[in-house]
């Protein structure tokens, strides 16, 4: 339990209800012996627990921002009926007070629909709601000030009851009731740091949830760069000057915007590129341009193969821009086949050229790769840097494409390093901006959506998160894509002991994988699904079905020449688990040799162990 400002309060309730094992409790004690802060929070979130604190005034209209936080959420059913019903009408009527002397123009009618109003606010007519900005501001400000008098005296967090309160006051704070047309809108009382979407739907309505934030969810919308290859296409398939003409004015305009030279000098080699070598420059674009747009999961090795095939024609042509985009396109290939190697040297030879000719929209590309694989290899801060850098290229040169795409990877990152918050705020801003996003995009942040949900105790999100990814990856039939969804929702239901689910959803992901093409691709997916399986099997006290697993993925591993010191070492850990557990001490002694071995490795090239997507049962959200 490293950082104490409010990480440890759910521990502390789960800890006063009794739900957490001897070990776990002891942890517990011994760190607040040593914090002061989580000493005072353990003590007061006793206090109310056993309902021996009255709660201020200041306490009970404090803790606004909570209220879209799933952890509080699921603890409220702590408080008893009556204590629900009596805090929340003594801050009613303090509001009420409120309205009515600092707003003259609320009637008595307000007032009454105000203190008859249902306790859920999915009970309200939503064509009978507008917000009235005024009211708003005033209960903003009221919140504001007392939110700040309380943290000048309290330093601890003790939000809950103050959840239950503004639970049931949504919308009668500062919402006035009055006739207005169909086209009113949900509304929400505090706008919070992330806004999930709502969970008490199907998967269907909350697909389309996500659906109704975008139009065209197949293609991204024209930029400069997209509009300077259409315009290049036109002139090679058409010969027409026109087109070129189109091209130089388009890429003046980058340069004039963002400082990129790239369009210029593309175009200064069109200008000059002879005339027989127009079809195959057209061909081989078309090639590099369908190779830029498949989704990932999508046969690697073969995409790689065209992607070499495709770098050695444009440096034949001397089209030494295009010969380095589609070495970016190289660079991708190799980190997603585990090629790091390969992928350092390109990253090195692609930055080079792309920093000496003052190209940033190559330079974005090959810092986004490079980060990638730095997030597989290396520190979280310096891949997290990277990522920074490109998407603060991406929005200089207003590029969503790139923007997204390092978004999406850092959000990842943030989930693999265990800050699941920041990795859903993330996928949430991406969500609630998902206009014109690619549906296997939108399928990638529902997955890691999920998987941050599930580290983070939210299991009803978690469930609509990776359901929701996996009907869309079976709407899309992205084999690759049906075979993660099913392998997370077979993770997260193993972990809350569901073993039955949890073993429908891995037989799912075994099917989904038999079915991707690549046979690199699905090598690589089924060593994780086994990796996964063996620790389900572990958590279910299956031994020797969990020993059988590990073999087999380690197996894999082995033909594909992955050395992932943080996953061979989580592998020889299980594998040892499970040769103790069935009396096998001196395999059991050897494994946990090659574990500690590659435990070590991992160390020093600072891997992090994740608290859901490592292959053994970790205890890590004690941390």
């Amino acid at each position: 339990m490293v950082d104490c400002s409010n990480k440890n309060i759910h521990l502390f309730f789960k800890y006063v209800k009794g739900e957490l094992n001897r070990k776990e409790e002891c942890l517990i004690d011994r760190h607040i012996q040593s914090c002061e802060d989580c000493l005072f929070n353990f003590a007061y979130v006793e206090e109310i627990y056993t309902k021996k604190h009255l709660l201020s005034s200041d306490e009970k209209t404090t803790f606004i921002k909570y209220l879209s936080d799933p952890i509080w959420k699921n603890e409220l059913e702590i408080l008893s009926k009556d204590i629900k019903q009596k805090v929340k009408q003594e801050v009613k009527q303090e509001i009420i007070n409120y309205l009515v002397t600092n707003h003259p123009q609320i009637n008595n009618n307000f007032i009454d629909k105000v203190d008859n109003k249902p306790d859920s606010k999915t009970n309200l007519d939503k064509n009978n709601v507008i917000v009235t900005p005024k009211l708003k501001q005033s209960k903003q400000n009221i919140a504001h000030k007392t939110y700040s008098v309380f943290f000048s005296k309290n330093q601890y967090l003790a939000a809950v009851a103050s959840i239950v309160i503004f639970t049931g006051l949504s919308t009668s704070i500062y919402l006035m009731i009055n006739k207005v047309s169909n086209q009113s809108q949900p509304l929400s009382i505090i706008t919070p740091s992330f806004s999930p979407t709502p969970i008490n739907s199907d998967s269907k309505s909350f697909i389309d949830t996500i659906y109704s934030k975008t139009i065209n969810n197949t293609s991204s919308t024209n930029n400069l760069y997209e509009e300077l290859d259409l315009a290049i296409n036109g002139y090679l398939e058409n010969k027409d000057i026109s087109y070129l003409n189109k091209a130089k004015q388009i890429a003046m305009q980058i340069n004039n915007k963002y400082s990129d030279k790239y369009g210029v000098d593309l175009v200064k080699y069109y200008e000059l590129a002879p005339l027989d070598s127009f079809d195959r420059l057209s061909l081989s674009r078309k090639n590099m341009l369908e190779l830029l747009d498949q989704p990932p999961g999508d046969n690697y090795k073969k995409a790689l193969e065209q992607s070499l095939k495709l770098e050695k024609i444009f440096f034949q042509l001397n089209n030494k821009i295009e010969f380095y985009r589609t070495k970016t396109i190289t660079n991708k290939l190799h980190t997603m086949l585990y090629n790091y190697q390969s992928s350092e040297s390109i990253t090195k030879e692609g930055l080079g050229f792309s920093i000496d000719n003052q190209y940033l929209f190559l330079q974005g590309y090959f810092l986004l790769w490079e980060a990638k694989k730095l997030s597989e290899t290396s520190s979280f801060e310096k891949s997290e840097e990277l990522f920074q850098q490109t998407i603060h290229i991406g929005k200089k040169i207003n590029l969503e494409d790139l923007v997204t795409t390092a978004k999406i990877s850092l959000s990842t990152l943030y989930h693999l390093n265990n800050d699941d918050l920041k990795c859903l705020e993330t996928v949430e801003s991406l969500l609630a901006s998902a206009k014109n996003m690619k549906k296997t995009r939108i399928v990638a942040l529902m997955q890691i959506a999920g998987l941050a949900a599930t580290n983070l105790k939210y299991n009803d999100l978690s469930d609509q998160y990776l359901k929701a990814s996996l009907e869309l990856a079976e709407e899309i039939k992205k084999p690759a894509y049906i075979a993660r969804s099913s392998m997370f929702l077979s993770l997260a239901l193993a972990e809350r002991k569901d073993f039955s689910a949890s073993e429908k959803y891995y037989l799912k992901s075994i099917n989904a994988i038999s079915n991707i093409e690549d046979e690199k691709t699905k090598s690589q997916s089924l060593y994780l699904a086994l990796g996964y399986y063996g620790k389900a099997k572990l958590l279910e006290g299956d031994f020797l079905q969990a020993s059988e697993t590990y073999k087999q993925a380690l197996d894999i591993m082995k033909k594909l020449n992955i050395n992932n010191s943080l996953q061979l070492s989580q592998i020889n850990q299980g594998l040892a688990l499970a040769s103790k557990e069935l009396k096998n001490n001196e395999e059991a002694k050897q494994y946990f040799i090659k574990a500690t071995y590659y435990a070590n490795l991992a160390n020093e090239s600072k891997q992090k162990d994740n608290c859901l997507l490592s292959f053994i049962p970790s205890p890590c959200y004690l941390k």
